[in-house]
């Protein structure tokens, strides 16, 4: 039979040392917290950064009680309607006239590039017009944008030798980005879509919408134009640059102090664009519906040709047979250079002897 000491071998006095480092440390987070806490309410948030702004050292008084909660943020966005009147002129100084051949997303390839230059002799053009960003928010080059790698809009194809290579033909080459019709960003990125009553990503025929008064749309916009510039195009063409024509049931991402019609939307993130590709020195051209082009007036969808003729280098449509009335309406607008080198003629036939590109039947 077993004795008792056997089985028993006494309280061992005094706490191990993990558990003594454990209730320590628990004992410091504890007190950490509570400092974070109590100093938090001293944090400035500016344009510049965060700084900590203590009363007691800069000899205020600080009205801040024990009990304070935080503060309650009004997150209303104030928006107030922009005006254009005094945008100035964009230089257009030795800006040439445009004879392109176009080629969609699913050609952009070394392959693909290389037919299409055989074939821009047969036409008399000396340039392409690449889609490297359609309405799904495909990209036809392997981006390093954040935004495009973790959404899975980025490719896999590099271009860059193969635009080297056009460029030291003397090829000219513009770049398509398509802006705010984006399905794969809208619907995986929701808090930068617009939306419809029930809060989902608002589409309609022409595609998932973005909201063009987002600042991160515009950022990344911005960025993926600034990839293009640095590959070596010489033009951007921003297409579906424009507002759902049904305003009346679009939702913006923030709430605004006050609601912008379709054309005011537009023009902002036009007027943004433009100021953040500045320093590249990459030509930046829109897409305008010609019924816009021929009355002088803006679109529904939002585009003000005046204004684009501004702000942009060129202004491109897609037309039937009706350049030469377009090149006289853009004759009578104030603007700089000749209308048949800023205004591009878009169409599979009809080709004149200004600016124009060639593409697939729309």
């Amino acid at each position: 039979m077993a004795r008792a000491n056997e089985f028993y071998r006494g309280r061992r006095k005094g706490l191990r040392p993990l558990t003594v480092c454990v209730i320590v440390a628990v004992v410091l987070i504890l007190a950490l917290a509570l400092v974070l806490q109590y100093f938090e309410r001293f944090l400035v948030y500016t344009p510049d950064g965060v700084s900590l702004e203590l009363p007691f050292l800069s000899g205020e008084t600080a009205d801040v009680t024990a009990d304070a909660g935080p503060q309650r943020v009004d997150g209303t966005v104030v928006f107030d309607a922009p005006s254009f009147e005094d945008v100035q002129q964009r230089d257009v100084s030795g800006l040439a006239a445009i004879h392109a051949l176009y080629v969609p997303i699913d050609e952009v390839s070394d392959v693909g590039l290389t037919l299409a230059s055989g074939n821009l002799a047969g036409i008399g053009a000396d340039a392409l017009l690449l889609q490297m960003k359609d309405a799904s928010g495909r990209l036809a080059w392997a981006s390093t944008v954040k935004e495009a790698v973790s959404y899975g809009a980025s490719s896999a194809y590099d271009p860059t030798q193969s635009l080297a290579a056009l460029r030291e033909r003397g090829v000219y080459l513009a770049a398509e980005v398509c802006c705010c019709t984006d399905a794969l960003m809208a619907e995986r990125n929701l808090p930068l879509a617009l939306k419809n009553a029930d809060g989902a990503a608002y589409a309609d025929a022409a595609g998932v919408w973005l909201d063009p008064l987002n600042g991160e749309v515009r950022n990344y916009l911005a960025a993926l134009c600034r990839e293009l510039a640095e590959m070596g195009f010489d033009e951007i063409v921003l297409t579906g640059l424009a507002f759902p024509e049904n305003a009346a049931d679009v939702r913006f991402s923030q709430a605004l102090s006050s609601t912008p019609d379709a054309a005011s939307a537009v023009s902002a993130l036009a007027s943004r664009l433009t100021a953040a590709l500045a320093d590249t020195g990459v030509r930046v051209s829109a897409e305008c519906p010609v019924s816009a082009v021929l009355s002088g007036t803006p679109a529904a969808s939002g585009q003000d040709p005046k204004l684009f003729f501004k702000l942009f280098d060129r202004v491109y449509a897609y037309t039937s047979g009706q350049a030469p009335q377009c090149y006289s309406a853009v004759a009578a607008y104030p603007i700089a250079g000749e209308a048949s080198v800023r205004f591009v003629f878009l169409s599979a036939y009809g080709l004149t002897e200004g600016s124009w590109v060639c593409t697939p039947e729309r």
